[in-house]
């Protein structure tokens, strides 16, 4: 099981083509197919086959250079499938030696990869950090590939093997958006879920076109079953309305108050710190 696991990792790290000195390929890469494109491939072949197989007076109109080309391309393919399709007979042990592998490639590539944010707001510097990270890790990721659909040869998932999903968030619920000043996208400045709770003046009351929306079919099943009339409802609206207008008055009542304190707490400072300073400029003088 060992000597089969040491074969099945040393091919997935076979991930560059290796030449002599004149130019001869000496040792091929190896790359698995994905599902999707050994399906595609036996599907192409079998077309050709189909198309190869049938009698001459069908063929007629095809050349000699197209039947060449045909079987070519069939021969390709037959060569492609029988290299780099993943076997599907690989024993519990051995998937486990390689997913032991895979753990510690993505702990690896994860090691100083761009994370989301910097990738989608493009601050300065991100793109040569970007060249850095996937120069140094071009081979581990080739590797990881190979191992991933080794172990699940018939996998479809589109993104099976796409690297973005090892990408590191630099968000945490403790933090607020990825604003960056300077960046290609800064994004819009938030306030953390922190300074939210301790905000003093609660939640924005925010009347949105979802909450407008919601009113207004409620309304409208309470004319239907008779729970109210039309009268009754435009009565509520006006009413509401009017609560809301007090509630913002308030609102704005509130942040007033709460500038205009802090504006004095910021004169009195200013006042002692100026009565401070007068007060031992005369003492130096005196002395």
């Amino acid at each position: 099981m060992q000597a089969e696991a040491q074969e099945y990792l040393k091919k997935a790290r076979t991930v560059q083509n290796v030449a002599d000195k004149r130019g001869r390929l000496v040792q091929k890469a190896i790359r698995y197919l994905t599902c999707r494109e050994r399906l595609a491939r036996e599907e192409e072949m079998a077309h050709i086959k189909g198309t190869l197989d049938q009698p001459a007076w069908a063929l007629k109109d095809l050349s000699a250079e197209g039947r060449a080309n045909l079987t070519k391309r069939r021969n390709f393919l037959e060569d492609d499938l029988a290299e780099n399709v993943p076997p599907t007979d690989i024993d519990g042990q051995t998937k486990d030696l390689l997913n032991f592998r895979i753990k510690e490639l993505e702990e690896q590539i994860r090691d100083r990869m761009p994370t989301v944010e910097v990738m989608r707001r493009n601050p300065p510097g991100a793109v040569d950090m970007h060249r850095r990270w996937e120069t140094s890790n071009k081979g581990k990721i080739l590797e990881w590939k190979n191992l991933k659909r080794l172990l699940e040869p018939a996998n479809d998932e589109k993104d099976f093997t796409n690297i973005e999903l090892l990408r590191p968030s630099g968000l945490s619920p403790e933090t607020a958006a990825s604003f960056m000043m300077r960046a290609q996208i800064p994004g819009n400045f938030a306030m953390t879920p922190l300074a939210k709770a301790n905000w003093p003046l609660g939640d924005p009351k925010v009347d949105t076109a979802l909450k407008q929306a919601e009113r207004q079919e409620v309304a409208e099943q309470m004319i239907v079953d008779g729970a109210a009339r039309e009268s009754e409802i435009e009565e509520l609206k006006a009413a509401l309305k009017e609560a809301q207008e007090k509630l913002a008055a308030k609102e704005i009542i509130k942040i007033q108050r709460a500038r205009t304190k802090q504006a004095q707490r910021e004169r009195m400072k200013k006042y002692w710190a100026d009565r401070k300073a007068k007060t031992r400029s005369l003492e130096q003088q005196a002395t």
